[in-house]
């Protein structure tokens, strides 16, 4: 079944987590939360109901003062026709809002939407240089210009190039040789900005390779003798002032912490042998925490200890 709820769950001072709210979905592919002008909004991109998958994805507002009046906190603020959605990806620049979609349909390109008076509009006018994107896109800002990560592909290899946003198009910035399955991902940490080539073949192991930005363009940086699954998140502890990336390993089967050292190399720090899909950090009340998703098995939380 595709139709189905998806909740909302806040934690409260007793460091437990109440369900908050229920937002009808039609198998969601990705979710992307944002701030515009002060006010909070959530995207949900719905890839497909009980019979086809061109359906509308929607950007609801998060109205809290709702709840007072027993009100449901998410109000519908647009719905976008779709088709196959795979991923959904704001940013900002020039003081513009944007939403980028990208489609995992034949000879799609991301199509790109634009705030402008409460909701978004459909731009054409935004150039695209990019060729037969396979699985979506991922944005990095570096030096205050935006640059997107798209996994393109050709008769005999894939090839990921980066992207940089001009303003008005999409131009290509740099491309990356990569054997067939690998995805990129980008995140900054201690003051770098890194790229992360890992292995999703399933059953074959792979090493990861950490490219970082020289000030010009990214240079290959360090292997991790590991497969790192696509999904890493970083976190930072104030106490002792490390920075730390938590990601799947091991096709699936464990997930790992890595103390991302102030030269920029990464150093293993901690292996749980219980498998993740993907997983996510966050603050609460001082503490961190590492909630972890499991395609086939119970989903858990983790608190981190320094």
């Amino acid at each position: 079944m595709y139709s189905t709820n998806s909740s909302i769950y806040f934690s409260s001072r007793n460091s437990s987590f109440v369900k908050y709210s229920t937002i009808k979905t039609y198998g969601v592919s990705d979710v992307e939360q944002f701030t515009i002008d002060g006010e909070r909004y959530l995207a949900i991109a719905n890839a497909h109901n009980d019979t086809h998958s061109r359906v509308s994805s929607v950007v609801y507002k998060f109205n809290q003062h709702f709840l007072k009046k027993g009100k449901p906190p998410f109000s519908i603020v647009q719905k976008i026709v779709t088709e196959k959605i795979e991923s959904i990806q704001f940013f900002r620049s020039n003081k513009k809002h944007f939403l980028l979609i990208f489609e995992n349909v034949k000879n799609s390109t991301p199509t790109i939407y634009e705030w402008e008076r409460k909701h978004f509009v459909k731009r054409s006018n935004y150039g695209w240089q990019i060729r037969g994107c396979l699985r979506g896109i991922t944005p990095i800002e570096i030096d205050s210009s935006m640059y997107f990560i798209c996994e393109s592909v050709n008769p005999t290899h894939e090839v990921t190039s980066l992207y940089k946003w001009t303003g008005s198009s999409f131009n290509e910035f740099q491309t990356f040789e990569s054997s067939r399955n690998r995805k990129m991902y980008g995140f900054k940490a201690n003051g770098n900005a890194f790229l992360v080539a890992s292995s999703s073949e399933f059953g074959k192991f792979k090493n990861t390779y950490i490219y970082r930005w020289n000030g010009t363009k990214f240079t290959f940086h360090q292997v991790l003798f590991e497969d790192i699954g696509e999904g890493g998140h970083i976190f930072v502890n104030k106490k002792n002032k490390n920075t730390y990336l938590a990601v799947p390993t091991d096709i699936h089967d464990s997930w790992t912490v890595y103390s991302i050292k102030t030269d920029g190399f990464f150093q293993l720090q901690q292996k749980i042998k219980r498998p993740a899909d993907s997983l996510y950090s966050f603050k609460h009340i001082g503490n961190i925490y590492i909630a972890i998703a499991n395609y086939y098995g119970n989903s858990s939380i983790y608190k981190w200890f320094c």
